[in-house]
């Protein structure tokens, strides 16, 4: 494994634009241009670290306190979080594959971007595939819902698509935008990308937006171009990203912090660790 300490690259102070009230944080991100996982932990920057991760990594889960589960384009693989290392879990063999999600009972859930979605035992064996039932299909992350249907964010169809185990889509939510990551909230309601728009929203099931944060018009300052990945923190501030794809390299910052009135509280960017970030994982 090409392996990369960056002490001097995350020492932050000149790049990550801690300028909002000295607010900091520990996360990782993929940077899915150079592909590489980069972790920056902004309370002791030392401890930062980057390494190279196979081509198409979309999606970051922490699966214990030391272990990190990643997406790569052909599966999956796990990593250290105190160093990076890779460790022995890996499934590689399969196509254009968006999101990998280990579940309680330690099996996993990969989803391909046609709509496949395979699910592999402890040890990565396949035990079942699945094929959305729907005609060209161009999907991005799934996540698991409480009625253990499954939730993924599309950028083709643009929505938010509800699937039951066999493959059959339940619900349809239109979106003014690309789809990317989605989360189910308690009142019914979804969280969503929305790709070029540089929002995440707020939706009802009807499809009507409640609120949202980010936004281009919003915040012209700031030069967002594109959001993809993004967390909903525990304070119901939303950390998302400003995926810089478009010949935008070095244009703005990566990772931009808002609170529920659209208030931009942190922001980070470094343009020597990754070009464009797709994703993110908020530890601290």
């Amino acid at each position: 494994m090409n392996y990369i300490r960056l002490i001097t690259l995350l020492s932050l102070s000149a790049v990550s634009y801690a300028d909002e009230a000295d607010l900091k944080h520990q996360f990782v991100c993929i940077g899915n241009y150079k592909n590489v996982l980069v972790y920056v932990d902004q309370f002791t920057p030392e401890n930062s670290w980057s390494i190279n991760i196979p081509k198409g990594s979309r999606e970051i889960q922490q699966i214990s306190p030391e272990v990190l589960l990643v997406s790569h384009g052909t599966g999956a693989a796990e990593y250290r979080l105190s160093d990076g290392k890779k460790l022995d879990w890996e499934v590689t063999g399969y196509k254009g594959i968006q999101s990998a999600r280990r579940l309680t009972n330690g099996n996993t859930l990969l989803l391909s971007s046609s709509g496949s979605v395979i699910t592999l035992d402890r040890d990565g064996k396949e035990l079942s595939k699945v094929q959305i039932k729907y005609k060209k299909l161009d999907l991005r992350l799934l996540r698991v819902a409480k009625n253990n249907n499954w939730i993924i964010g599309a950028k083709k169809p643009r929505a938010i698509l509800e699937v039951n185990p066999e493959g059959e889509i339940i619900k349809q939510i239109k979106i003014p935008g690309k789809g990317y990551t989605v989360k189910e909230l308690p009142n019914g309601n979804y969280l969503s990308s929305t790709g070029d728009e540089c929002k995440v929203i707020e939706v009802k099931a009807d499809g009507t937006t409640v609120r949202f944060v980010g936004g281009k018009q919003e915040h012209p300052e700031l030069n967002l171009d594109f959001n993809s990945g993004w967390q909903h923190l525990e304070n119901q501030n939303i950390i998302m990203t400003n995926w810089l794809g478009h010949n935008k390299h070095d244009t703005g910052p990566h990772l931009l912090e808002f609170n529920k009135e659209n208030e931009l509280v942190w922001k980070w960017g470094d343009h020597e660790a990754a070009k464009q970030v797709t994703n993110l994982l908020v530890l601290k």
